[in-house]
């Protein structure tokens, strides 16, 4: 439906999906508490971006009958019929209660925070 489109299109370019990221390990201390928090704050990001994929990808198989019903979707799939954004993506991120504008906001803070890290990384934030 509607919400499956609109992630596919938010995420179009994104390399949120495939990016691969570690919690970030505390090195030497020599990480300014700003540095330390940017990288927290993507790893936190893309990993829930991770997690909403992982969820949409199951409601569309469970819509295309390629993969069997769980309570989970099921729970998410009544979430996304009532137009409200479901608990388990609330208790990561409390965000707007409407999906569509819950799924933007999502991807735009995520790619908002990407470029804070380059920005600090090359030291230029």
């Amino acid at each position: 439906g509607p919400v499956l489109n609109l992630w596919k299109k938010l995420n179009q370019g994104a390399n949120l999906i495939q990016t691969k990221v570690a919690p970030p390990a505390e090195k030497s201390g020599n990480e300014s508490p700003i540095v330390s928090f940017i990288l927290l704050e993507r790893y936190n990001a893309i990993r829930l971006v991770q997690d909403v994929h992982q969820s949409l990808a199951s409601l569309s198989k469970v819509i295309r009958g390629t993969q069997l019903l769980s309570k989970d979707v099921q729970n998410l799939a009544a979430a996304l019929l009532n137009q409200e954004t479901p608990l388990s993506w609330q208790g990561k991120w409390d965000g707007p209660e409407d999906p569509m504008q819950y799924l933007r906001g999502l991807v735009s803070r995520a790619v908002a925070v990407q470029t804070w890290v380059d920005k600090a990384q090359n030291g230029s934030l």
